[in-house]
């Protein structure tokens, strides 16, 4: 099928001349310059405000980063208070028994407290305290260095009764001090009997 050049030139020429009559129309001047300034205006709109934008993203983008850390923090921190919280309950349960432990291993050799000890059960079984000796302190056993317990060694003569004799051993045995008896013996001196005692008792060192 052939073209007919002339015929689409001339409409074409035709579509022209409608726009220009339509354009040269002083209402139609008004629309199209307002069409251009709202376009002009919206496209200006939209580049700058790409600049004013760009910043308030990022500082928001960063704050939200911040916010999420500061969260994770702060739950941290929540969870250690109620750590805190569970040890400091353990402890208050536990706090009436501690004077046990540190009386049964105290942190010091306290070797007048034990002697005061001995001398009030010599008393109160009506015993003579004939002797009463401590031995060196050992603060650095050349067996084991590494222990951070330590000892001292103990010796009392006590005389009385067998009964009273019988008693006091009993009662030093359960002292709230842990102590090893290391020797012991007992025998007859005219009408009492006496005990001798020599034991070890143990403190805590760092």
């Amino acid at each position: 099928m052939l073209i007919n050049k002339a015929k689409i030139q001339q409409q074409l020429k035709d579509i022209i001349d409608k726009s220009n009559q339509y354009l040269n129309l002083q209402q139609n001047k008004q629309k199209v310059v307002a069409y251009i300034y709202i376009i002009l205006s919206l496209l200006s709109l939209s580049f700058f405000g790409l600049f004013a934008i760009g910043p308030t993203l990022s500082t928001i983008s960063a704050l939200n980063k911040e916010y999420a850390d500061e969260q994770n923090v702060l739950r941290e921190l929540q969870e250690k208070n109620s750590n805190l919280r569970s040890l400091n309950a353990q402890y208050l349960q536990i706090q009436s028994n501690l004077s046990l432990v540190t009386n049964a291993i105290p942190d010091s050799p306290n070797v007048s407290q034990l002697t005061r000890q001995v001398e009030v059960l010599a008393t109160k079984n009506n015993l003579v305290l004939q002797k009463l000796d401590t031995g060196l302190l050992e603060l650095y056993p050349a067996k084991n260095s590494n222990t951070s317990i330590f000892s001292f060694m103990f010796s009392t003569t006590v005389r009385g009764s067998e009964k009273d004799i019988n008693n006091f051993i009993a009662e030093i045995i359960s002292i709230d001090r842990i102590i090893g008896i290391e020797r012991l013996s007992t025998g007859r001196q005219q009408d009492d009997f006496t005990a001798a005692i020599t034991g070890k008792a143990f403190f805590f060192n760092e």
